[in-house]
């Protein structure tokens, strides 16, 4: 190592164990502790200039100030924190549609896995009229993006569908954890923190661990049978993006208080969801990565929506005389997983008393479908039916997994499944 590069790095660690030191002891004045906070998260080439280690004087600043009671107000440090991240990502979503962009640039200048846990540490720090705020903020932000203004191609599309999925991510988050605040996310700001502290060496995960999202889970299952993909298609950059903010096997129901105390509507909401996974309606897929995102954002729509109890939300009426092309319109397929999801939950069939009715229906239509068009075929329509005929399968197995469970002994190792799916006994009553 040549000379002053040794003496830049121990520059560097002595300007930040000051900094560090001044802020742990509140040695800054506010606005200069704002300054710090907008330094350390301002964008220079179209990313943020940010190291791991000046992120964490952002934690710590949140961390003391929510502890004093300091910065309270519409225009708080935590709520410029959010704004900063949504519009970093309107901006990047405005170079997308003038085609400046690629995924291995988008994945390249995202915000950290860190900065993101740092927002939603400020959300959980918040007040209830700040938590508004930004959930306003996020939500306002998405309708906005929800909607191209122009026909994308491909790279676009991908490009696209990865931005708006920080933006689902967020709210999706706020609404499920509007008044808990996550051990995982806890965790793992606290560790961050402790290096810091005791001088060790601070290093990001390179893997998204327990935040890894279905569609991750599944493409991996992929890819460990095809060796090799990742590295002829690209795709290794764009796996360590395709995280949740909630455990794979989250089984809570959100009650509808929650959107009102974020200042939220349903009616908006359901229909900016829905207005972003009609973006690949009557689209063809020509690279892996729009098939990867589209399931990325599909589930990640899809399961909010179905988390959400929303009473007057209804169901959407369901009969043969539909025809098959309603298979295709996200609206019946989210309505028909909602009144699913929440019969499971509360014990009871209610809209669900025709269900095998239902059930047959899907499976004929979907028969017919699969009969008239080439499976070669994979494009979105393909993706959709299979969707439809995912959730069918998952209810049936559930139905035999009941009658199984009166014959067949099961080891303890199984209780998990065991309580889920007894969960789901009263839908084949």
């Amino acid at each position: 190592m040549s000379y002053e590069k040794h003496f830049l790095e121990h520059f560097h660690k002595a300007c930040f164990n000051l900094l560090h030191e001044l802020v742990m002891r509140r040695a800054l004045s506010i606005e200069l502790e704002e300054h710090l906070v907008n330094q350390v998260l301002k964008v220079e080439d179209g990313r943020f200039a940010y190291t791991d280690d000046a992120l964490v004087l952002v934690a710590r600043i949140l961390i003391i100030r929510t502890s004093t009671g300091s910065s309270l107000g519409d225009d708080s440090l935590r709520l410029k924190i959010c704004k900063g991240y949504a519009g970093f990502i309107v901006e990047k979503v405005k170079a997308t549609y003038s085609g400046c962009l690629n995924i291995q640039e988008v994945c390249a200048s995202l915000p950290s896995l860190f900065h993101l846990e740092v927002l939603l540490m400020a959300f959980h720090s918040s007040n209830a009229f700040e938590k508004i705020k930004m959930a306003e903020n996020i939500f306002s932000t998405l309708s906005n993006v929800s909607c191209p203004p122009v026909e994308l191609n491909s790279t676009q599309l991908v490009c696209w569908s990865l931005l708006i999925s920080r933006l689902m991510l967020i709210l999706r988050h706020m609404i499920l954890h509007s008044t808990t605040f996550p051990s995982w996310l806890m965790f793992n700001i606290r560790n961050k923190l402790i290096q810091i502290t005791q001088g060790g060496t601070f290093q990001l995960p390179t893997g998204t661990g327990y935040l890894e999202s279905w569609v991750y889970h599944v493409v991996q299952s992929v890819i460990n049978v095809n060796e090799g993909v990742t590295e002829e298609h690209g795709m290794a950059d764009l796996f360590q993006q395709l995280i949740d903010v909630s455990g794979v096997h989250n089984w809570g129901i959100v009650e509808h208080k929650v959107l009102q105390d974020l200042g939220l509507n349903w009616s908006d909401l359901y229909s900016v969801v829905c207005r972003i996974l009609e973006v690949w309606q009557n689209r063809e897929a020509s690279q892996v990565h729009e098939l990867i995102l589209e399931r990325y954002c599909f589930v990640l729509g899809w399961i909010t929506l179905s988390d959400i109890d929303v009473k007057e939300a209804g169901a959407l009426p369901w009969s043969p005389e539909l025809g098959r092309d309603k298979l295709l319109e996200i609206e019946y397929f989210i309505s028909f997983s909602r009144i699913l999801r929440h019969n499971v939950h509360f014990g009871h069939t209610g809209e669900l008393s025709q269900l095998a009715n239902i059930i047959l229906d899907i499976l004929s239509q979907l028969q017919t479908l699969y009969k008239e068009h080439s499976v070669k075929e994979r494009g979105w329509l393909f993706l959709r039916h299979s969707a439809w005929l995912s959730l069918i399968l998952s209810l049936l197995q559930a139905g035999l997994w009941k009658v199984s469970l009166r014959k067949i002994p099961v080891s303890r190792e199984d209780t998990f499944w065991i309580e889920q799916r007894q969960s789901c006994k009263n839908c084949f009553k």
